[in-house]
């Protein structure tokens, strides 16, 4: 469930979108030239993959078998008196 989640957010619509947002946005403002758009690509990548992973990390944190029964923490065992 996670992996269709996480694929659904990159090929969909998060990244793809973000990217041609951050690349459109330096077209409206005029900066829109040879020189700059490498410049631009460059950025407009790093932005699409830093909201990707950030959003991505919420559903595996989620997945993570952090916590055991109970809620208790995985490493967590209870205490025998002899």
């Amino acid at each position: 469930m996670v992996v269709i989640y996480i694929a659904a957010l990159l090929a969909l619509a998060l990244a793809l979108h973000i990217f041609h947002a951050s690349w459109s946005m330096f077209q409206t403002f005029g900066v829109n030239s040879r020189r700059w758009n490498l410049v631009i690509r460059r950025f407009a990548v790093s932005d699409a993959a830093g909201l990707f992973v950030g959003f991505a990390s919420l559903p595996l944190g989620v997945a993570a078998p952090t916590t055991g029964p109970g809620g208790l923490p995985l490493d967590h065992r209870p205490r025998t008196h002899p």
